[in-house]
């Protein structure tokens, strides 16, 4: 009876704050939603010559990937996301592109409240899905390319048009070079004043991998020291006969695909300049912190009232924050949500 009660006081401390600007845009979902796209996921995305077996989408394990595609990435991108990134722009304005786009979460959220979006990714059934998702919905103001986003920058050659580049869940599934290219030229034809958003992306600095290995300290370690540490360990998820061989450069390549991590190392790679000269537009992290600061202090009210310690996460995340104080505590959270600034 406790819990449940903290649990409703939580949530009325934390309602959502949609602004209704952002909210009026919003597309009703059609009562076939779930099962166009539980479709077009089947045939584009969960096929056998991808590594799954018909009876995946039957295990728990399918069903909650499939619902996470569907529903739980495309309500973050639409009420946290979209309320964050509209607080710097007028998003009505906005030409975007998804590099990366996927299934189309990201892409149909910003859709709906942007001038213009081009969604990419190299994967091209993958874009089927995201075309689906996006026509179920009535959006018409996307173009869609099978491709990365150096094809079509030379595809394009210069467009002065682009207001913000979005990497969601993007840059972890790229080799070290390929992010650097793709961060490099994002910034080349962003027009001045544009947006480069780095969304939903594991933190190398980070002590846990929670988003592929499900392993401690796993950022930590180089590709091949993290591709031989599976094999002994039956906690990863990658514990599979896809990788149980001798590392080479293909496994190693397919290994980084499923996800490693990056962090403001790359960034300063990328654009060739330190820390101190990248302008951080905003973060989600500080963002929310002014969205619900009332609600923080008094959540930590209570948590000194009940002498409870702060979470190992928070408090890790005090202490490199203390060793430098100077780095934006955004780049030492789990996932790196950021939004950077070309001046």
């Amino acid at each position: 009876m406790l819990n449940k009660f903290k649990s409703k006081l939580k949530s009325f401390f934390f309602r959502s704050k949609i602004p209704d600007n952002i909210s009026k845009n919003f597309r009703n979902l059609p009562e076939n939603y779930y099962k166009v796209l539980e479709k077009s996921l089947i045939e584009n995305h969960f096929t056998k010559s991808r590594g799954y077996n018909s009876e995946y989408i039957d295990t728990n394990h399918g069903q909650k990937a499939i619902k996470d595609l569907i529903y739980e990435r495309f309500f973050f991108s639409r009420n946290k996301v979209i309320p964050w990134i509209s607080s710097i722009g007028n998003l009505s304005n906005f030409n975007v592109i998804d590099v990366g786009c996927g299934s189309g979460p990201g892409t149909s959220a910003f859709a709906e409240q942007v001038k213009s979006m081009i969604a990419l990714d190299i994967d091209k059934s993958i874009v089927e899905v995201c075309r689906d998702r996006c026509e179920i919905l009535g959006l018409d103001n996307i173009e869609y390319f099978s491709c990365g986003l150096l094809e079509y920058a030379s595809i394009k050659n210069k467009d002065d048009s682009i207001d913000a580049i979005i990497f969601y869940a993007t840059l972890e599934h790229m080799s070290l070079i390929d992010r650097i290219h793709s961060l490099e030229m994002a910034w080349k034809i962003l027009k001045k004043g544009g947006l480069i958003i780095i969304l939903d992306t594991p933190n190398c600095l980070f002590f846990h991998d929670g988003h592929t290995s499900g392993l401690p300290f796993h950022h930590w370690i180089s590709d091949e020291l993290a591709y031989r540490y599976v094999q002994i360990n039956n906690n990863s998820v990658f514990n599979g006969k896809s990788f149980i061989s001798e590392p080479n450069e293909k496994k190693i390549k397919e290994f980084i695909g499923w996800g490693r991590s990056m962090s403001y190392h790359d960034l300063e790679v990328s654009l060739r300049r330190p820390l101190n000269q990248i302008f951080f537009e905003e973060s989600l992290f500080s963002y929310e912190n002014r969205k619900y600061h009332i609600e923080s202090i008094l959540l930590n009210i209570s948590r000194q009232i009940r002498f409870k310690k702060k979470s190992i996460a928070q408090r890790y995340i005090d202490l490199i924050s203390e060793y430098q104080p100077q780095i934006n505590k955004a780049l030492f959270q789990p996932y790196l949500n950021i939004v950077i600034k070309k001046t």
